[in-house]
């Protein structure tokens, strides 16, 4: 979510400064940051870089033509402007995160941090995030350089845009309509991919083009002569669209939730609004008497400062708090600070470097500075986050790969990767589901290798992130999560070998409502606790067992692991910045099982009833688990149980997950 790197453009770049602008990154800002720190209050507050991209466009765009029509455009000027804008306080903000996560974040971490860091100084964060998860989960939360994956779609579009414009001027070809035809691919994309593929439309280049094209073709409109019949409609109308635009940001702001498939055509609300008010002009109702006020013109001078400094310390404090939400006061203690970090770096930082003289050697410095802060953070990435440096960690918090055991081969059967050890016995045991599936394979491998002729040969069918239950699919359909239980079911179908199935999931996550919905080919219900789509998932898995009974398998259902934050091993670490991360000897750790049973208590009861219904046999980890009382992060001996909130430790998994045994072998081993 960056904000557009020309903040005021000046009379010397050739355009007229226009405080309303200013004002309206300040409307867009500070949406972002309301939804950062208080998502359930600013539900649609996202939608603020959708007018940023509309702004940006709009600016540069109106730049480079007067450069093109005053014969002044020169590629090499531009993007020494725009190091100038951005690098400044981007490597500012790069640094101070390697400098914090070397003191206060784990080895896994800061590797992970360096990654970012990279990525964010190549201007490629958008494409790495794309790669490793979805922006609205838990997990992205605690990724302090998630937001810079705008500014990697920004500058991916700023690399191509210049040289399109000043081919087609040279060609003679209209820049209105090519700006428009590629506005419109850009918008088809977006909307093909919006449905099936979420994350690859909000993080592509390709589909969010046309935010920042519309920005450009409303300033080309802009320049056109002579004036058009709509022109003098809107010039006695400027107070009606400066009003229109406003209800329509505040629309979005309402109406768009990070539920909905955004960007698709919900992100015509914030770039239709914005682009109302650019062009309803500075003297304009709304424009004059709301954006042109002193203290939103002020945020929006301070606006790309502020948003690069916020999340990071948003970010940082959930770290802090375990991967939960901070208190409330830490959250607006970051964004009180965020503020006062932003305007000493535009006083300090920004303006010395931006403006001046000897702008070409400020420009290679910066460029070289760039280079430099991603070469450390590779470097971190590379070291796996430089481990030495911490002290006093216990081996229950080393970092530990959740992943097939080498005794695993993989078997690919119509494109679908299956993974199968062998035992002395001909039949086997199929394991179906997700990373709750995968987690059991080393208890798997430990007792094949213990006793082969006693136990059932064993093939995983994986697919993580994915519900393992028919008919769904998740927002993101580049995972695959469709053809899981159909290509399983077809698995087992063409090997009669197969004895039992398993199916294993972390029920608990994917049913609360994260992005999964039921499709049976005529209409999509997204799945939410007790939602439409949730009771017909839990009907088509009973309908999955009956059919799986009928080709003669016996079918287990294994029941969630406890999951929660208060498992996680770094849950018992005490993060500091003047001090590497220590144990707590008096932070045992462990989750309440009256806590876990509020959270997930009607899931669980829902499931077995649905496994019962259904004749399925069922596994519950939570008998070996839990007590009574508590579900502890560590057994007896203090090895870790848990491997982070959400999966059993692979350590713990192969020596003490007996509650598994018998799905491939009759006389359980203890």
């Amino acid at each position: 979510m960056s904000l557009p790197p020309d903040q005021r453009a000046s009379n010397t770049e050739h355009f007229a400064y226009r405080p309303d602008i200013d004002g309206l990154r300040a409307i867009a800002v500070l949406s972002v940051l309301g939804f950062h720190a208080f998502p359930q209050w600013v539900k649609g507050g996202f939608i603020g870089v959708d007018i940023f991209f509309v702004i940006s466009g709009f600016l540069i765009t109106t730049i480079l033509y007067k450069n093109l029509q005053t014969e002044r455009f020169s590629l090499l000027d531009f993007y020494s402007r725009r190091i100038r804008r951005i690098f400044p306080a981007l490597i500012l903000v790069l640094t101070c995160c390697l400098i914090f996560g070397w003191f206060s974040l784990l080895a896994d971490e800061f590797a992970l941090l360096g990654k970012h860091i990279a990525s964010g100084a190549a201007f490629v964060s958008n494409l790495v995030l794309w790669q490793e998860s979805g922006y609205f989960d838990v997990a992205a939360e605690t990724k302090p350089l998630l937001h810079l994956w705008s500014l990697g779609i920004e500058e991916q579009f700023y690399i191509f845009w210049p040289l399109i414009l000043w081919l087609s001027w040279h060609k003679k070809i209209n820049l209105l309509k090519v700006t428009l035809y590629l506005l419109f691919l850009s918008f088809a994309l977006n909307i093909w991919l919006h449905t099936d593929s979420r994350i690859a439309d909000f993080y592509s280049p390709l589909t969010r083009a046309w935010e920042l094209l519309a920005g450009g073709a409303l300033a080309l409109y802009r320049s056109k002569q002579p004036p058009s019949h709509f022109d003098d409609f809107a010039s006695k109308s400027k107070a009606f669209l400066s009003v229109l635009g406003l209800v329509l940001l505040v629309s979005g702001f309402l109406l768009i939730t990070k539920e909905r498939d955004f960007p698709g055509y919900w992100a015509i609300f914030p770039t239709a609004g914005a682009l109302l008010l650019l062009y309803a002009g500075e003297h304009s109702l709304i424009n004059k008497y709301l954006l042109s006020n002193r203290v939103l013109v002020w945020f929006g001078l301070i606006s790309f400062p502020l948003y690069l400094w916020h999340w990071p310390l948003l970010s940082f404090a959930r770290i802090f708090s375990d991967g939960d939400d901070p208190p409330r006061h830490i959250r607006i203690g970051a964004l009180v600070l965020s503020i006062l970090l932003a305007w000493l770096t535009k006083i300090i930082v920004e303006q010395h470097l931006r403006f001046g003289r000897q702008a070409k050697l400020k420009s290679i410095v910066l460029a070289v500075l760039m280079l430099l802060i991603g070469a450390l953070g590779y470097l971190t990435y590379a070291k796996d986050g430089f481990p030495a440096r911490l002290k006093n960690i216990p081996n229950s918090i080393e970092v530990v790969k959740l992943e097939i055991p080498a005794g695993f081969k993989s078997v690919f059967v119509d494109g679908w990767p299956f993974y199968q050890k062998n035992s002395d016995k001909k039949q086997t045991s199929l394991f179906i589901g997700d990373s709750n599936a995968l987690h059991l394979s080393p208890r798997i491998d430990e007792l094949i290798n213990r006793a082969p002729k006693e136990t059932n040969s064993a093939i995983f069918s994986i697919a993580v992130g994915c519900l393992p239950m028919p008919e769904t699919n998740y927002t993101d359909a580049s995972r695959g999560c469709s053809a899981l239980m159909p290509r399983s079911l077809k698995f087992v179908e063409d090997h009669p070998e197969i004895q039992k199935v398993i199916l294993s999931g972390n029920w608990y996550e994917h049913l609360s409502g994260n992005g999964h919905y039921f499709d049976n080919g005529i209409s999509r219900y997204p799945i939410t606790l007790q939602s439409t789509g949730y009771k017909l998932a839990l009907d088509a898995l009973g309908r999955y067992i009956k059919t799986l009974q009928h080709a003669g398998k016996e079918v287990y259902f294994v029941l969630n692991i406890p999951i929660g934050s208060e498992l996680n091993p770094k849950h018992r670490i005490q993060r500091s910045i003047l001090h590497f991360p220590n144990i707590l000897s008096t932070r045992e750790g462990g989750l309440s099982y009256q806590m876990l049973n509020s959270r997930y208590g009607q899931i669980r009861s829902d499931l077995i009833e649905m496994a019962n219904q259904n004749g399925a046999i069922l596994i519950d980890p939570e008998k070996s688990l839990c007590s009574e009382d508590l579900c502890p992060s560590v057994d007896r001996s203090g090895t870790a149980i848990y491997l982070d909130s959400t999966h059993l430790h692979p350590t713990f998994a192969r020596q003490q997950a007996n509650f598994i045994d018998q799905t491939v072998i009759e006389t359980v081993t203890k």
